[in-house]
């Protein structure tokens, strides 16, 4: 048919698009109104319950990557960082920003990306290269005032999450600085800082800032809990709840 062969020229493949007619008023009556009814479209009942994907259709989708993935996925990242981001909060140059990032050394595609993007502010929180257990708490507590007193009367550019999550420190900057409206987890940041923003910053923000903000967690493996559970917080949007999750 005329379809078959324009949908094959577009290179779409069987199983890979649908078809509906909308019946609309004005042929009441009319002999073939009852099988008109059946193939209304679109049928509402439908939206969200997707067809079984075919083996080797363009539509199937694996979920294997892992952060050995970051490098190839970096321009999806980069996408998001370019796009999702002002579309939500407008022009950066009078936002302020928060990356977080793993050590102080290690790659960080985000805190590069946002440098290049002019805000009034981006402050860097580093991951402590030592785990928590591993270390005295009151010389990591130490650590962390001695940086507080760099930056004087304001919250430094950069500091190293010793002796703090990066929840309290995001709720240190919007005391001692002011609320950033941005605030990017790095793909390869350890995921608990996902867990401690969500927990102690994000509900603070939506309640006492009445203002838009994005909290961007670019996210490699499906199967990291810390990274995906926010998204199914009450926090993460005024009403009650979600209408709609995307994958």
């Amino acid at each position: 048919s005329i379809r078959s062969k324009v949908l094959d020229m577009l290179g779409s493949k069987e199983g890979d698009w649908q078809s509906y007619r909308i019946v609309t008023g004005g042929v009441r009556g009319c002999h073939t109104r009852a099988d008109d009814l059946k193939s209304t479209g679109p049928d509402l009942s439908r939206i969200g319950v997707c067809d079984e994907v075919r083996e080797g259709s363009s539509k199937s989708v694996v979920l294997d990557a892992s952060s050995d993935d970051e490098a190839v996925l970096g321009p999806i990242i980069d996408a998001g960082l370019d796009e999702i981001i002002p579309t939500i909060v407008g022009a950066v140059d009078d936002k302020n920003a928060v990356v977080i990032c793993g050590p102080k050394g290690s790659p960080c595609r985000a805190k590069a990306k946002l440098e290049e993007k002019g805000y009034k502010s981006l402050t860097t929180l580093y991951s402590c290269p030592e785990k928590e257990d591993g270390m005295d708490k009151g010389q990591a507590i130490q650590m962390w005032r001695e940086q507080m007193n760099t930056g004087g009367d304001f919250f430094p550019d950069e500091v190293v999450l010793c002796g703090r999550n990066a929840g309290g420190a995001l709720r240190d900057i919007a005391r001692m600085s002011s609320y950033p409206e941005v605030v990017v987890v790095d793909a390869l940041a350890p995921s608990e800082h996902v867990s401690s923003v969500h927990e102690h910053f994000v509900a603070l923000w939506m309640k006492h800032v009445h203002e838009s903000f994005v909290f961007f967690v670019p996210i490699l493996d499906a199967t990291d809990e810390q990274r995906t559970s926010f998204l199914y917080s009450l926090n993460n949007a005024p009403e009650p709840a979600p209408e709609f999750y995307s994958e």
